[in-house]
């Protein structure tokens, strides 16, 4: 009896050292496993923050060091009140010109009369196409001192006025031939757009018929005095320079107020320093060009300065607006799968 007893017992504790010696194996390989499994998913972490980080430093260097969008700056107050040429080559601008485009813009520092402009100092219903006769915004560019009357501008106003009048052509010789020039897009819509005047009407024909008190500036077919009764000066000049027809119309642009310039021009800055667009020069070209320009703007004599600013590009490969959006996509993407990664993770983790 003892003899049996004996035997069972050591049956039983052989049958626990089994079971014991299983679950040890079995929790020794369940925690191996695991533990290879955490530093795999490490591994291909690590790989995948590396390859991110690459590609991000990579886009940040190449964004730095490209600079897609370059421009170059032409003094304008350098040069004489007349018509002058400018050479513009590889040295003075370095801009790619052999696709994209050249964005023209004007620049004016201490413009004195930004407050005008910025206030809106000039009578908005003119800008609606109706021949109203009330000034009182406008001084003191509003009358000129005529032979025993008052002539009321149309349209009147310190800003409206003074518009911006200098010229640019540009041309692929500096002799100034037609069949050398340069196409530069100054179409109505191209300096309308985006801007407060871009629906800007100009009267009804045969409204100033009948009413020799009011000077249709803009569209004037001859030159005419402009000395105001409060005895102010105009920066553009108009005294003795071209009618502003010359100065601001073009096939493309438009004629009266219904001008692509006059529109870019009335969108009031807040600043006494502020840029315009002139125009767009499509590509391709090549150096060395001339720009034609006329200069009637008297900004000098009021204290500022002009500029004749350039902006193109000069990367030959893609642009860097290309890049920077491919680069976004590619954080938005590494992100969200981050994200999922780290949701599925912690969901294993709280199930273990």
């Amino acid at each position: 009896m003892e003899t049996m007893l004996s035997s069972k017992m050591t049956r039983d504790f052989e049958t626990y050292d089994a079971l014991q010696s299983g679950k040890l194996s079995r929790m020794y390989q369940t925690t191996f496993y695991s533990a290879f499994n955490k530093q795999h998913r490490r591994s291909k972490l690590s790989i995948q923050l590396l390859v991110t980080s690459f590609f991000c430093l990579a886009m940040m260097l190449y964004s730095y060091f490209s600079n897609d969008m370059v421009s170059c700056t032409i003094n304008l107050g350098e040069y004489p009140e007349k018509i002058n040429t400018i050479e513009i080559d590889k040295r003075k601008c370095p801009i790619e010109l052999t696709q994209r485009n050249i964005y023209v813009y004007y620049k004016i520092d201490g413009y004195p009369l930004h407050a005008y402009a910025g206030y809106k100092l000039h009578n908005k219903t003119q800008f609606k196409g109706i021949v109203d006769e009330n000034a009182r915004a406008c001084f003191p560019y509003d009358f000129l001192k005529g032979t025993g009357t008052k002539k009321l501008l149309f349209p009147c106003g310190a800003h409206p006025v003074n518009v911006y009048n200098d010229k640019f052509g540009f041309y692929s010789e500096s002799m100034f031939h037609d069949n050398k020039k340069i196409l530069i897009d100054q179409r109505f819509e191209t300096l309308a757009k985006y801007q407060d005047y871009q629906d800007i009407k100009d009267p009804p024909k045969g409204s100033f018929d009948g009413k020799a008190d009011i000077h249709n500036w803009l569209r004037a077919t001859s030159v005419e005095s402009l000395k105001f009764s409060s005895g102010v000066k105009t920066l553009s000049g108009r005294e003795d320079k071209p009618k502003m027809t010359h100065l601001l119309s073009s096939i493309s642009s438009g004629d009266g107020m219904e001008n692509g310039h006059f529109v870019q021009w009335m969108t009031p800055p807040p600043f006494e320093n502020f840029m315009k667009l002139y125009g767009i020069v499509s590509g391709p070209t090549k150096f060395p060009f001339y720009i034609k320009f006329e200069n009637y703007f008297k900004i000098n004599e009021f204290g500022g300065n002009k500029y004749l600013v350039l902006i193109g590009s000069n990367s030959r490969f893609f642009s860097t607006s290309f890049l920077t959006s491919v680069y976004l996509a590619f954080t938005i993407i590494t992100f969200v799968l981050g994200s999922l990664l780290l949701t599925k993770r912690g969901a294993r983790m709280n199930c273990g």
